[in-house]
Order: structure tokens, then sequence, then C-alpha cells
């Protein structure tokens, strides 16, 4: 939960992969607060989380279910060069978020 005196945290899942880094980066440019987990089942707390597109429907949906558990769930978004990937997501309804960033 963001408040006045706390930027809005978010949690970039997945590898340092293509565009991973450009993503983060311009995510501190714009005062938001990146949090990176060191492993892929470490818990997640952040307001927003994003997800490499790369990452399979079955994983997606896992982490989805994960994330809802809680009283205030994160917004989940999808990212990535592949706009294939990101497109099998898209049209199942999930948020995405496209280069340049």
């Amino acid at each position: 939960m963001t408040t006045p005196d706390r930027p809005l945290s978010v949690a970039l899942l997945g590898p340092d992969g293509p565009g991973a880094a450009e993503l983060a980066q311009a995510l501190r440019d714009a005062g938001l607060e990146v949090r990176r987990p060191a492993h892929p089942d470490d818990p997640v707390a952040a307001d927003v989380v994003l997800v490499p597109a790369a990452v399979g429907r079955l994983e997606l949906l896992r982490l989805r279910r994960l994330l809802s558990a809680g009283d205030d769930p994160p917004t989940l978004i999808l990212f990535g060069p592949d706009p294939a990937a990101v497109e099998r997501h898209a049209v199942a309804g999930f948020d995405y978020l496209v280069a340049p960033f």
C-alpha cells in the first residue's frame, strides 16, 4: 500500500534478461522502489508485481493465485520484448507493459 511518505513499490520478477535492467532503471528514475526477489519462491511484498511474459501460463496462474491470497493483493503486470509471449497472456486477460520503458 502506498502512503505519502512511501513510494510505490514494484517487485520485478525473473532473470536479468532482455529489458529487465532497462525497466528497473526506468522505474527507479520515476521514483518507484524496485525490489528484486533473490529466488522465485521468495515472498513478494509489493504494490505491483512485474513478471516476464516468457513465464508459462500455469506458472502465471499459480503466481496470481498466491498473490491474491492476501488482504491487499498487488497488481500483476507482464513485460517483455517478445510480442507473441505478451499477446498470449493479454488475450487471457492479463495486463502488460511493453518497451520502450
